[in-house]
């Protein structure tokens, strides 16, 4: 719990004080319509896990198991162990998913709560957004 509250925490400061994550905050255009870059957003992931992650090199991106949507990308980290054993003995607990959006507004994926139920909600938020 004291992990989850403290990356919480940082992921919060972070966007208050970086002028590219707080752009839309900072001139009032929550809906920036530039497109961010695959790469670009990857290693928009990479930056904030290392951070959050206190650079943890065991903690890596498990590439193969990115998500992509329309309107973004989920990012899979985990350990190096886990993904070539699959031993839930190599889970390391606390690491955070990413979602970064197209328009490069970076998400981290709450531990609390199953990664396919934080999809699901994104997939009806961007259904209703179309409509």
């Amino acid at each position: 719990m004291k992990l989850r509250l403290t990356l919480y925490v940082l992921l919060i400061l972070h966007g208050l004080t970086c002028a590219r994550c707080s752009y839309g905050q900072q001139t009032g255009r929550a809906k920036y319509k530039r497109m961010i870059t695959f790469e670009a957003a990857q290693q928009k992931a990479i930056d904030t896990v290392a951070q959050l992650m206190h650079h943890d090199k065991d903690v890596v991106l498990w590439a193969k198991e990115t998500i992509t949507r329309p309107y973004g990308w989920y990012f899979i980290f985990t350990t190096k162990k886990y993904i070539e054993s699959r031993s839930p003995h190599d889970i390391k607990f606390g690491v955070p998913h990413v979602f970064v959006s197209k328009d490069g507004k970076l998400e981290v994926v709450p531990t609390s709560i199953p990664l396919q139920s934080f999809i699901d909600h994104k997939d009806q938020q961007a259904g209703q957004q179309e409509k």
